[in-house]
């Protein structure tokens, strides 16, 4: 039998589109299967135990995917692991996200991957795209070897990578943690953006500033960054203003309705943070990766001077705890 998973439906829900197709353009056979009430699974099992060795010998799933909505109930989860392990054992259970919004994973009631990997989950696909790669990671390191990020996209671990560099001045001290205190408890993602682009105009300089997040249209490979807030500095800010970031001005809209720099399109692709120059324009993109998931891009542009490593080194820090408060919030509008 050709390479194939087994997708786990609700009786209520068709399953999605975008996730069989993902799987057919990779080579991967989806076999779908609805979860079935207990009484109906003792008996399919005593069937199962019956039948010929013949049948037993067909080659295994590579993988049981079971679609998770967001704010499903963990009842529902732990039914769906056990349903798995019943009927495949040693298979690993991957989770597939499936939204009804554009943007994956922004949703206060949804299960983050390490809840999800407890309740007995092997991966977790945030989006379609994602399974191939995923399935191929599974397929090389075995049904009970560890799936690793790419050195691009780990989460951080070592403390000292998520910490403000060790020389700054005092007033760049003060702004950066009025910036990530000001991230605290703000529900709305729109805003959690223009207050963190706002705090940056206090920390380094650029002629524009944008936070991109990744959305998801229809297709498998349609990832595509969406502005959320632009910002434009004012030629001047008054120095002696307490918590002066907070009385920058904005020339122009809200959001830039220019297109995203391919530097941004490499961070948000995975390729780590991005200095180059493009147009006439030197720019900087930092990915902003919350856990396991790259969430979307911090882009700054300024036409005199590279941005320098001291730049970079806060700009990385701060990525952090913005990328937190994008994943906290929810897409209002």
């Amino acid at each position: 039998m050709p390479r194939h998973v087994i997708l786990l439906t609700d009786a209520h829900e068709a399953p999605a589109y975008e996730l069989i197709e993902a799987l057919r353009v990779a080579g991967v056979q989806t076999l779908i299967e609805g979860l079935r009430e207990v009484e109906a699974e003792a008996a399919l099992i005593r069937r199962r135990e019956s039948e010929s060795v013949s049948e037993h010998s067909q080659e295994s799933p590579l993988a049981v995917l079971y679609e998770v909505f967001a704010g499903a109930d963990t009842v529902e989860l732990h039914a769906a692991i056990d349903h798995a392990k019943t009927f495949w054992p040693g298979t690993p259970v991957i989770a597939c996200r499936r939204h009804s919004i554009g943007f994956h994973g922004f949703n206060a009631r949804g299960l983050d991957g390490a809840t999800l990997k407890r309740l007995g989950f092997r991966a977790i696909a945030d989006k379609a795209a994602q399974l191939p790669a995923i399935l191929r990671e599974i397929e090389g390191h075995g049904a009970t070897g560890d799936l690793r990020l790419p050195e691009t996209i780990r989460p951080v671990t070592d403390p000292s990578l998520a910490s403000l560099p060790a020389k700054m001045k005092a007033a760049s001290l003060r702004a950066a943690f009025n910036l990530v205190s000001s991230l605290h408890f703000i529900g709305d993602q729109n805003d959690a953006a223009q207050v963190a682009l706002t705090g940056l105009t206090a920390l380094a300089t650029a002629d524009r500033w944008t936070i991109y997040l990744l959305a998801d249209e229809k297709g498998p490979e349609a990832a595509t960054l969406e502005a959320i807030a632009s910002l434009v500095p004012a030629n001047k800010v008054v120095p002696e203003l307490r918590d002066e970031w907070r009385q920058v001005l904005l020339a122009g809209e809200a959001v830039s309705t220019a297109h995203e720099s391919k530097a941004a399109k490499l961070a948000g692709a995975g390729m780590g943070t991005i200095r180059k120059k493009e147009q006439g324009e030197f720019v900087v993109a930092i990915p902003l990766i919350c856990g396991e998931r790259i969430l979307g891009v911090l882009e700054g542009r300024r036409e005199l001077g590279s941005f320098k490593k001291s730049e970079l080194a806060l700009l990385d820090a701060l990525a952090l705890p913005i990328a937190s408060a994008l994943a906290n919030a929810v897409r209002i509008g």
